[in-house]
């Protein structure tokens, strides 16, 4: 192979990683963030938006960072913002990114068969 067709890594181009040419996780602002939590709350049959708990759940984060993330304080990771778009389009993966057991968790799948029960 000639040094026209490496890449700056010493690998050849084209065979980089599995990520490249994607596109990087859209910011964001803190009033992005609320509606996520109100959109999500409907998508997902709730009665009320989620709690900044409810989403600090689902991320695996502690309430206090939602909260700066809303407050403008803070700034959300690119994880955190790719799991946030995520959510965005398919609301429905949320009970399985939830970290711990809880009374939440247990009303969403208790929804979701429902669901499949009635179709």
């Amino acid at each position: 192979m000639d040094k026209k067709t490496m890449g700056t890594s010493g690998r050849p181009e084209g065979s980089g990683r599995l990520t490249e040419g994607f596109p990087v996780p859209r910011k964001f602002s803190p009033d992005d963030i609320c509606s996520l939590r109100k959109r999500l709350g409907k998508r997902l049959g709730l009665a009320r938006r989620l709690s900044q708990r409810d989403l600090a759940d689902i991320l695996g984060l502690k309430r206090r960072v939602v909260c700066a993330w809303e407050l403008g304080t803070k700034h959300p990771s690119a994880a955190s913002r790719r799991l946030m778009e995520i959510l965005t389009i398919v609301p429905e993966v949320a009970p399985a990114l939830i970290a711990r057991e809880g009374a939440w968790r247990k009303l969403l799948e208790r929804k979701a068969r429902k669901r499949k029960v009635s179709k």
